[in-house]
């Protein structure tokens, strides 16, 4: 009888504990800041420390485009607009740029943006020892930097490159210079400073941080008191917190769109832009490693033997399509005539058998934890003989591996193809030698890219892009999957979201409006 009322006592107490747990959590969704946005997706709200944008690595850089402000801008069409700089000109033969800067810009510290906390920021970024995403790309390419007068900066460059003002827009805010040179690094990683439409306010490395609205900021004043982002990888507690209030905005699995739509206080927003999701084949970095790879016929047969269709279908729950190009539709360069590589297990067969492997060899894949695809295209590649183990890492593992090249065999990545940089530049970040994300190239492509940089106009840009496209395509040097449509999940209270370029998460936060 005693045992019996100590179960009972037991089952009442943690019923009381999980009501309790409920309440509060109820609690919390109804206490936060209602003028506060917030964002859960299931890429890394930092690679990075902390909120320094100089350590970025690899994500949508979404504290770039919150806490900071770059020489330009853009417009949801795709127009460059004056930003900190209020004009900038190409030199003849794009020997330097200059750019002309406001007087009445200022940090979120009082501080007057000028001349030289411009030079100073791009000296930051051109810093080895910080491991920013660009920075083999631009100790390439930019000679020196001269503060020419208090309002005027010239960037020397050694070659053309178009990308270069759009990797500006992407991740090269401007820092302060007296504050970073007073705090240090690590100081300033943790209370960032910068000039853009968001202070920030705090964080926890690899999980969340959060900003808070400037008033009367000089570009656009955000319409919202804040914002977090939350890095949730898992997709139904993405999907769980949208659905409780939680989160305002949620990168959607595939299957839950329909969920979405069917909740009266719900609605799903596309981006349409296509991104691309590629092969790499890591083992190609070595000259030395004998790889089967290294064979063109055997590429074309890890081509031909996955099913793109069937697994943006029941995979990917048609959030994608079949994609056979380097580049995304919008962009200079496209060719309509290079046709997703179709789909014929037999005929790759074949090619294996000639290139010496009728029976087939192993591999590995190495993959997010987030992958949804990867078991499948390992069963694509193990049913015609190339027999594929899937080895799945956290993102800090994942990027590490990545850009320390560690990786052999297969690595499955998403390159993000944005148009506002432009082919062929940013092609050139993923084939050029020494890129962080160049896993392959040849003496061809390299040749091909360079000439391809120093393009002048559009119609030579577009000229460079096809024959750079063709060529990898011809040569099977990346593997082209599919081109994503992302799915977002948001609260009908979330209104006037303009998405950003490229297909890439919102990080034009400024222009999120709060329905009454």
């Amino acid at each position: 009888m005693k045992e019996n009322n100590k179960i009972r006592n037991f089952g009442q107490i943690l019923t009381c504990l999980v009501l309790l747990t409920l309440f509060l959590g109820l609690a919390n969704i109804q206490a936060r800041d209602m003028n506060e946005v917030v964002i859960a997706n299931g890429w890394p709200a930092f690679n990075r420390v902390g909120g320094d944008p100089a350590t970025l690595t690899a994500s949508p850089p979404y504290a770039n485009r919150t806490v900071f402000e770059s020489l330009i801008s853009v417009t949801p069409e795709r127009q460059w607009i004056p930003s900190i700089a209020k004009s900038w000109k190409i030199g003849a033969g794009w020997k330097y740029i200059d750019y002309v800067i406001r007087t009445d810009v200022k940090f979120h510290n009082g501080d007057p943006v000028t001349a030289e906390d411009v030079k100073f920021s791009i000296e930051t970024y051109l810093r080895k020892d910080l491991k920013y995403q660009f920075s083999p790309m631009w100790n390439r390419l930019i000679t020196k930097i001269e503060i020419r007068s208090p309002t005027q900066i010239r960037v020397y460059l050694k070659n053309a490159d178009w990308g270069f003002t759009g990797r500006l827009w992407w991740g090269g805010g401007i820092l302060p210079k007296k504050y970073r040179e007073r705090v240090g690094d690590k100081a300033f990683a943790d209370k960032p400073i910068g000039a853009g439409p968001f202070k920030w306010v705090d964080y926890k490395q690899d999980r969340w941080f959060r900003v808070k609205a400037v008033k009367n900021h000089f570009r656009r004043t955000p319409k919202i008191g804040g914002i977090k982002v939350v890095y949730v990888q898992e997709h139904s507690t993405r999907l769980a917190m949208l659905k409780t209030g939680e989160a305002d905005i949620v990168g959607l699995f595939g299957p839950h769109v329909k969920e979405v739509k069917e909740n009266p206080n719900l609605k799903v927003h596309w981006i349409r832009e296509v991104t691309g999701s590629n092969i790499f084949y890591a083992d190609m970095v070595d000259p030395k490693l004998k790889s089967p790879f290294k064979d063109i016929r055997v590429r074309h047969a890890l081509s031909l033997a996955i099913d793109r269709a069937s697994i943006c279908s029941k995979v990917l729950f048609n959030t994608c399509e079949p994609w056979g190009d380097v580049l995304p539709s919008i962009t200079l360069g496209y060719d309509k005539n290079l046709k997703p590589a179709e789909y014929n297990p037999k005929k790759a067969r074949k090619l294996l058998a000639e290139a010496g492997f009728p029976r087939g060899f192993s591999t590995e894949m190495h993959v997010l934890t987030s992958n949804t695809t990867a078991e499948a295209v390992a069963a694509s590649l193990s049913a015609v003989g190339i027999r594929t183990k899937v080895n799945k890492y956290e993102p800090g593992a994942f990027y590490g591996g990545v850009f320390r090249k560690k990786f052999r065999g297969l690595l499955p990545y998403v390159g993000w193809y944005d148009p506002e940089i432009q082919a062929p530049a940013e092609v050139s970040d993923f084939y050029l030698k020494g890129t962080p994300h160049s896993y392959f190239t040849t003496d061809e492509l390299d040749d091909m890219l360079k000439k391809g940089s120093y393009a002048e106009n559009d119609k030579e840009m577009a000229m460079w892009g096809r024959k750079i496209s063709k060529y990898i395509r011809e040569t099977e040097l990346t593997t082209f999957l599919w081109a994503n449509h992302s799915p977002w999940g948001m609260n009908k209270r979330i209104t006037n979201w303009e998405t950003t370029l490229g297909g890439m998460p919102p990080i034009e936060f400024e222009t999120i409006e709060i329905a009454k």
